[in-house]
């Protein structure tokens, strides 16, 4: 059985739109909502690193002069 209010602060931070789609979603997953809204914050943390990682990855080869050749920037916009 699904208990909606077993997180009630947590859940309390959506929108009752989003709060009602969250809790008909844990429903049909048979889960609870609260863990369904940690998925998603684990998810978009996850997504949010690796991002910062990208760009400080880019930003150490920028710095370090390590760019595209014209060759190779036309090789990558070139229709196939």
């Amino acid at each position: 059985m699904i208990h909606p209010d077993r997180n009630v602060s947590a859940l309390s931070l959506l929108d009752p739109d989003r709060r009602a789609a969250l809790v008909a979603l844990a429903e049909v997953q048979d889960r609870q909502p609260a863990d369904l809204l940690n998925d998603a914050v684990d998810a978009y943390l996850d997504v949010d690193a690796w991002q910062r990682a990208e760009i400080e990855a880019a930003l150490r080869e920028a710095d370090a002069g390590d760019f595209a050749t014209e060759k190779e920037v036309e090789a990558a916009f070139k229709p196939r």
